[in-house]
């Protein structure tokens, strides 16, 4: 059974009998109208991370505003990928005509493990939302944001955290250093202890 076989009525989706895990994320926009998103996992692989034909649809609608899957830099409603891989992070991007109000929320899943986690990661605030208890909200200026929202299904703040702090110099360091240029020899010039 191929993804595509899936159709979309509004707020309702007919499923096919497959063995494929799936979850839908619906985007409520500025102006309050709501995208529908599905990713589905091949359990045997038959579908990749790039553009799979009847595993992925194409974003054919003109929404001055919208959030889509990421393939090969084009827009998708529909994402089929292969099997469950908690390391990945899929990409969406957001485009927005309007600024406003705008959430990314966890409306379904279907034969998708219930113990799993479905986060959404802001890149730019470094921030994972834990969408099985939670909608992502925020206020958003107009433009589009590539490369900032990811669908993510594990928590990496503690890694970003340390490796921040392993980057970090001490303050103490700071205040006992001196870095000065020395013109006449076109020399930088640092003093610490």
């Amino acid at each position: 059974c191929y993804m595509a076989l899936l159709i979309f009525f509004s707020s309702n989706i007919v499923l096919s009998q497959d063995n494929i895990e799936k979850i839908q994320i619906d985007f409520t926009m500025p102006n309050g109208f709501v995208r529908h998103l599905l990713m589905g996992f091949t359990p045997d692989n038959q579908a990749s991370d790039g553009y799979d034909y009847g595993y992925d649809a194409r974003n054919i609608d003109t929404f001055p505003d919208d959030l889509n899957w990421i393939i090969d830099n084009n827009r998708y409603v529909i994402q089929g990928v292969g099997a469950f891989d908690a390391e990945k992070r899929y990409s969406l991007g957001m485009f927005l005509a309007n600024p406003g109000d705008i959430q990314i929320e966890l409306k379904a899943t279907y034969q998708f493990g219930a113990s799993r986690k479905i986060y959404v990661y802001d890149s730019l605030l470094e921030t994972y939302t834990d969408l099985n208890e939670d909608v992502y909200s925020n206020t958003m200026l107009s433009g589009n944001y590539l490369n900032r929202f990811y669908i993510a299904f594990k928590d990496d703040s503690d890694k970003i955290a340390e490796a921040k702090n392993s980057l970090s110099v001490p303050e103490e360091f700071l205040e006992k250093t001196s870095i000065q240029f020395l013109s006449r020899t076109n020399e930088v010039l640092v003093k610490t202890n």
